[in-house]
């Protein structure tokens, strides 16, 4: 196919022409390219709104612009509630959130990525721990900070356990 682009002008009333003028271009490459662009778009959405993991898209003031249905099952919040317009340190104690703020800066400074763990809480006050990786991208014209958040609480209280399993070890193997 060809996709034609045309504008008709009447110059009837025109002695030296008199009919109709018709301009044209060929858009073909525009509509394939848009077409594709639109796909590729609907994939990646759908990929982002279906993936488990959490993933975020932060200001660097710590603004959340945008959340996954991951993120609200995360906090165990309602999608109808709103992340978007937040800070992402109301589920954070002041430690972890300077903590993380510390490493927004960073990000913003050098693009990333950036690995850390936190401790964060719940809307109904549980305790989880995630891994995040952030980096720099541009969203909707300007720097932010695309965070993808594995929870590792389950993995965290295992390596809890060891710990003290190994330290009462050592204090037995010491003491006898």
């Amino acid at each position: 196919y060809i996709y034609l682009e045309s504008v008709g002008i009447n110059m009837f009333s025109n002695k030296y022409v008199n009919g109709v003028v018709v301009f044209g271009r060929d858009v073909t490459e525009r509509i394939v390219s848009d077409a594709a662009l639109y796909e590729s778009e609907k994939r990646f959405g759908d990929l982002v709104i279906n993936i488990q993991d959490p993933i975020l898209i932060l200001s660097f003031e710590g603004k959340i612009l945008f959340a996954n249905p991951a993120c609200y099952k995360l906090v165990q919040m309602d999608e109808s509630a709103e992340l978007i317009g937040q800070s992402f340190s109301k589920f954070m104690s002041i430690n972890e959130a300077f903590k993380a703020f510390t490493a927004l800066k960073e990000i913003e400074r050098n693009g990333g990525p950036v690995i850390e763990n936190y401790e964060i809480y719940s809307i109904i006050g549980e305790t989880r721990w995630i891994e995040i990786s952030q980096v720099r991208i541009v969203y909707e014209g300007r720097q932010v900070s695309l965070v993808t958040i594995k929870e590792i609480t389950e993995k965290k209280l295992a390596q809890d356990i060891l710990s003290n399993s190994e330290k009462r070890f050592k204090a037995v193997w010491e003491n006898t």
